[in-house]
């Protein structure tokens, strides 16, 4: 491709869209933060009668009960956190490029 003047504005074009895509993102996901910093989140799992969880519950299934609630795919690779054996609170750290929080999630 020639580095023509059209074309180099087209790119400066390109790039502007994206980081105002970028923008949008960066604030709907601290608008969802703070949600979740006010109210938590609870997760329903199938439990033995001493409280234990038949399954563990991993960044990936509170993932994905975060995208049903929000109604957007939350990505699990931003949630750190171990996996739930246990009914009970648990704080979940979000980390996404400087953005670092965490909330608590409810298993019952």
């Amino acid at each position: 491709m020639v580095a023509t003047k059209s074309m180099l504005d087209k790119i400066d074009r390109d790039k502007m869209k994206k980081q105002a895509g970028h923008d949008d993102l960066i604030s709907q996901l601290e608008s969802v933060i703070q949600m979740l910093k006010e109210s938590g989140h609870t997760m329903n799992g199938k439990v033995s009668p001493a409280g234990k969880l038949y399954a563990k519950i991993d960044a990936k299934s509170i993932a994905s009960s975060l995208s049903e609630k929000f109604g957007f795919v939350v990505d699990h690779n931003i949630l750190k956190t171990n996996k739930i054996e246990h009914t009970g609170d648990h704080e979940i750290k979000l980390q996404f490029e400087k953005i670092k929080s965490s909330f608590i999630l409810t298993i019952v």
